[in-house]
Formats: structure tokens, C-alpha cells, sequence
């Protein structure tokens, strides 16, 4: 093979054929992270081994945390890079690095938000200094949306998805040539490219999250209409009273007050007031709240539900359902009456 075709300018060259629209963005970025790693840069395709994998997923969770499930996208966006060197015989089967993944429990987050906890949440953000937080909650717990759904509320961004991947990648490449110009000093480098390219997630997650999926409020203010949700369809979602008066507060333009850095560091405060050392208090739990307590607690049909947040199988609903103790107390609580004679 030609020993000048690195990790970088194979996918580069190819990355647009195997992914698209927000997997090209992400994917991209996993597989230039490794380019980035250690002596990556230059090392030619034919050249990596397990260890160079290793190796780099090793130093990531050090420095980040990864999550398994986290550690296992990694892994799939280098193997399907690799499967295309070997389907265009830019690479042997044989020199393809073989990783063993992460066994992750084929279960969604084992989490849903009590009654308390989100009256809680929504006490903590009235009293911070982002209050417009607490709507954000109210408004997914009461309607599912995602956190990237509420941002395209109204969004009048009229970049797209074509426009984003190149900017994004862009990004990507112009953190890369930064982090490769640092002096290599007390050998951190890598952790300063690490940390530049979080800088660059950061301009991507906005551009990703508040660009591509878009809405409008409809029905005089009943219900917004999503258009490119996550799974590429439209849905209708409808809003009850309390998520009607959340949007209204948020100016029926959620992203109007959002910023990234201190949604982040706003949600860690939080979960670290709230349930401290608890890795699942998440925003998107709101979403699993919502339901949860469709499904469980009001006994809502989940074909019904998987309309409202836009699930293409209901057996991904079912994920997001988590039985609460109250109600499967009263199902048990039936083995106990004897039927009259």
C-alpha cells in the first residue's frame, strides 16, 4: 500500500461514504483524535496495532472518564474506517488491529427522575444563575424532547446540514494543527490536545445540537412541530400547561438564553447538590421521566408514546420506561385479595 496513506488523510478522503450527517461529524472526530495520538500523525495505515489502540483508549478514560458505551462509539468508528482501507484494498484483513469492545448491558439508563427530584431541580435553577435551566427541565419532563429539540425551537438558523459538516470538520482540523504546534512539554501533549479538542466539541455540540433539528410552536402555542429529529422524521409533539408556560418564559426560543458551557456546569452543580456520585443524573433523563410516567404511572398505551417522542420501534420506548415502585406495589398487592365466593 502507499505508506504516505495515514489514519488522517484516509478518512479525510472516504470518511463522507461511510458516514453521514451528524455520524460523519462525530465519527470524524473519534477517528482524528487517534490520528492525533502519540506518533499517530505520521504512522502509516498498514502500521496500527492493538496496543495503538489500547493505548489510546487508556489515556481517554484516564483523562475523561469514558463511559464503556462511550469507549464501544470509539471503537465502531475506527473498525468501520478500517473495513473501508480493506473493501478498497488500501489494507490487508490481516493488518486490520482486532480490539476487544466493552460489555455493556443491552439496557437503556437505569434512571427516571422522582416527583421530588425534579421539584428539587427546578428549586436549585430558580436560585442559580441560570434560572431558564428550570424551564428547560420542566419543558422535557412534560413533553420528552431532547435538550437539542428544545434548542431548535424557533431557531431561525438557516445553516444546513451540508454547511455544518464542513465547518465542523474544519474545526476539527484546525484543533488538530494547533495541538501538533504545542511543544511537547513534560510529555503532555496529548492531554493538550485532549483539551483542545473538547474546546472544539464544545463549538460542535452547538452548531449539532441547535442547527440540524429545528421547530415551531403550532396549534396557537399547544403543541410544537420538530422537523429532522434524531432518527431524520417529523413529529408533533404536544405540550400540556406546564410545559406551555415553561416555553413562554423561555420566549418560545429556548436557544435565545442557552449556552453550552454553563448548561454543563450548571447540571454537574446540580447533581453534585442533588445525588452526588450519581453518573446517570443526566439531563436526558428528563426524556426517560417523561416516559415513565406515561407508561407506568398513567398507563398510556407505548405506541402512543413512542409517537410522542419520536421512537421508530416501541421496543425503544420500552428502554425508557422504568417501572416505579408505588404502582408495581398495587399490581402485588392484588395476590393478596381471594376472589369472593
Amino acid at each position: 500500500m502507499n505508506t504516505a496513506t495515514t489514519l488522517e488523510t484516509f478518512v479525510n478522503a472516504v470518511g463522507p461514504r461511510i458516514w453521514k450527517g451528524k455520524h460523519l461529524v462525530d465519527s470524524t472526530h473519534k477517528v482524528l483524535r487517534l490520528s492525533a495520538f502519540s506518533d499517530n500523525q505520521t504512522k502509516p495505515l498498514d502500521s496500527y496495532t492493538p496496543t495503538d489502540i489500547y493505548n489510546f483508549i487508556d489515556t481517554l478514560t484516564d483523562v475523561e472518564h469514558l463511559a464503556d458505551v462511550t469507549t464501544n462509539r470509539y471503537l465502531a468508528a475506527f473498525s468501520a474506517l478500517f473495513k473501508e482501507a480493506v473493501d478498497r484494498k488500501v489494507l490487508r484483513v490481516e493488518d486490520v488491529p482486532i480490539v476487544r469492545w466493552k460489555k455493556v448491558p443491552p439496557v437503556g439508563r437505569p434512571r427516571f427522575f422522582t416527583y421530588e427530584e425534579v421539584d428539587a431541580l427546578v428549586a436549585h435553577f430558580r436560585a442559580s444563575k441560570t434560572p431558564w435551566m428550570a424551564d428547560f427541565v420542566l419543558l422535557s419532563v412534560n413533553s420528552g424532547m431532547r435538550l437539542g429539540e428544545l434548542q431548535g425551537i424557533n431557531n431561525q438558523s438557516k445553516m444546513n446540514l451540508k454547511d455544518l459538516e464542513g465547518l465542523a470538520i474544519d474545526e476539527i482540523r484546525n484543533i488538530d494543527e494547533q495541538a501538533r504546534t504545542v511543544p511537547d512539554l513534560l510529555n503532555h501533549r496529548e492531554l493538550l490536545a485532549f483539551k483542545r479538542r473538547e474546546e472544539a466539541n464544545r463549538v460542535i455540540s452547538r452548531h449539532k445540537l441547535s442547527k440540524t433539528c429545528w421547530g415551531t410552536v403550532v396549534r396557537g402555542g399547544e403543541a410544537v412541530s420538530l422537523h429532522s429529529t434524531k432518527n431524520g422524521t417529523d413529529r408533533i409533539v404536544p405540550l400540556n400547561a406546564q410545559a406551555q408556560e415553561a416555553l413562554e418564559r423561555l420566549g418560545r426560543c429556548p436557544s435565545r438564553v442557552y449556552s453550552h458551557r454553563k448548561f454543563y456546569n450548571g447540571w454537574a452543580a446540580a447533581r453534585e447538590k442533588i445525588a452526588p456520585g450519581d453518573r446517570n443524573f443526566v439531563f436526558h433523563v428528563c426524556r426517560h421521566t417523561c416516559a415513565t410516567r406515561l407508561i407506568v404511572e398513567f398507563g398510556v398505551d407505548g405506541l402512543v408514546v413512542a409517537m410522542i417522542l419520536g421512537h421508530s420501534s416501541p421496543s425503544t420506548t420500552a428502554k425508557y420506561a422504568h417501572p416505579d415502585l408505588p404502582p408495581l406495589k398495587a399490581v402485588m398487592a392484588q395476590l393478596e385479595l381471594r376472589k369472593a365466593l
